[in-house]
């Protein structure tokens, strides 16, 4: 064969192994997965662009955590507590979207922590909400699931008294389904869930200090 002849052959070859190659490519590209729009580990500035104090004075502890650092609301009196909430656009349901929180008791003090989740244009009617609420002085974690279609969902459930963060994550599909669980494990669930303006606030203190740890927001 001639030596033209072959270097036309494999210039050849070569171009159709490249188009084979891009073909595959344009036909195999991953689909998106899951994407973080918020996070917060507390090993920036605080409050930073964030959150809003809005009473008390929470501060990031540099040696508690999980891992540290974290957000300690300190102890104050029997007549107040600390919280923020969040200074970010709000959240929307549309597509799904799952948010959670690390919350512990770490010093192993009788105390409360709330961390809600809601409507920041509420209806005449409340709006949707969910919050979870543990309250040490009593031993009960509360979950409640609010919606503007179905009456709310209140589930309470022993606190275990230990000094670990556990991961609480509330999930809503792109369809209304809406759960509560901790450590992956589901506590309570609705349907009609919908919302594009959720904003996050979190309460604690009281008669000891309770802490907070990667606040996280992700859409599928």
């Amino acid at each position: 064969m001639r030596p033209r002849t072959l270097a036309y052959l494999l210039c050849l070859l070569a171009l159709a192994t490249l188009a084979a190659s891009c073909g595959r490519n344009a036909n195999t590209q991953p689909s998106p997965g899951p994407q973080t729009i918020f996070f917060d580990d507390f090993s920036g500035a605080f409050p930073g662009t964030n959150w809003t104090i809005g009473a008390g004075s929470p501060a990031i502890d540099p040696d508690t955590g999980n891992p540290p650092p974290s957000l300690m609301f300190p102890s104050l009196d029997a007549t107040g507590y600390s919280w923020i909430q969040s200074n970010v656009a709000p959240f929307s349901t549309s597509s799904g979207i799952t948010i959670s929180a690390d919350m512990g008791f770490p010093t192993g003090q009788p105390v409360f922590s709330q961390f809600w989740i809601y409507d920041k244009f509420p209806a005449l009617g409340g709006g949707p909400q969910a919050y979870v609420y543990l309250d040490q002085t009593t031993g009960t974690v509360t979950y409640c699931l609010a919606t503007d279609v179905n009456p709310s969902v209140t589930v309470v459930n022993a606190l275990d008294a230990d000094t670990k963060f556990h991961t609480y994550a509330f999930k809503v599909d792109a369809s209304g389904n809406a759960t509560w669980s901790r450590d992956g494990v589901q506590q309570a669930s609705t349907t009609g869930f919908s919302c594009d303006t959720l904003i996050l606030k979190f309460e604690g203190g009281w008669t000891g200090e309770t802490y907070i740890d990667n606040v996280s927001v992700v859409v599928p």
